[in-house]
């Protein structure tokens, strides 16, 4: 069937699963244990496997899930915004006041999450926590600069190439499924939970 030839395509893909599972379990290390999660559409697959890897990281450490402190974009043409960040996390803010950390998957929503916070009296990271994802070039311009998963796209970007060079020229193709794993960059967005200190 269809799905047997699929397997035979080669792929490359960002483990976004295992890196929003880093993030998350990041800050619970650090004592977070009320994790909002900004989320973008949830019929997207990235996004399912975002809210996969937040869901495991919860579980993992024993923290029950709670559908509440989930939000989804439905903002359009583009989820990922800036704005839709702000409102998603104004209302998870105004919903569950007692989040201490936020989860993003995109480093432009999460700079919306840090504007809506301050605008609610709160400060980061000392009243709350929040990671981005990408490491976009904002990450490092944001103000506190962004804690966020990093997406080794330089090396995705070779392996592309020797995989199309492999394939044009019949050689044998070494890995068919490649994951690249999203690293977590730690920067000033993210601290301990209050009560924790």
């Amino acid at each position: 069937g269809p799905s047997r030839l699929l397997e035979k395509i080669p792929t490359l893909q960002v483990e976004d699963r295992k890196g929003i599972y880093k993030a998350v379990t990041y800050l619970i290390s650090l004592g977070h244990k009320k994790i909002g999660f900004v989320n973008g559409p949830e019929h997207l697959k990235i996004c399912q496997d975002r809210l996969a890897g937040y869901r495991d990281a919860l579980r993992d450490n024993n923290i029950p899930y709670q559908e509440s402190y989930v939000a989804y974009s439905h903002v359009k043409p583009d989820a990922f915004t800036m704005d839709a960040g702000y409102q998603l996390g104004r209302d998870l803010l105004e919903q569950i006041p007692d989040l201490t950390a936020l989860c993003c998957v995109s480093d432009t929503m999460a700079i919306g999450v840090i504007k809506a916070a301050r605008h609610k009296g709160r400060s980061v990271p000392e009243d709350i926590s929040i990671v981005g994802f990408d490491d976009t070039y904002v990450a490092r311009l944001a103000d506190p600069s962004l804690t966020t998963l990093h997406q080794p796209l330089l090396e995705m970007g070779k392996a592309s190439v020797t995989l199309a060079h492999a394939f044009l020229n019949k050689k044998p193709i070494e890995y068919l499924h490649r994951g690249f794993d999203a690293e977590l960059i730690i920067r000033e967005s993210t601290g301990k939970p209050r009560n924790k200190k």
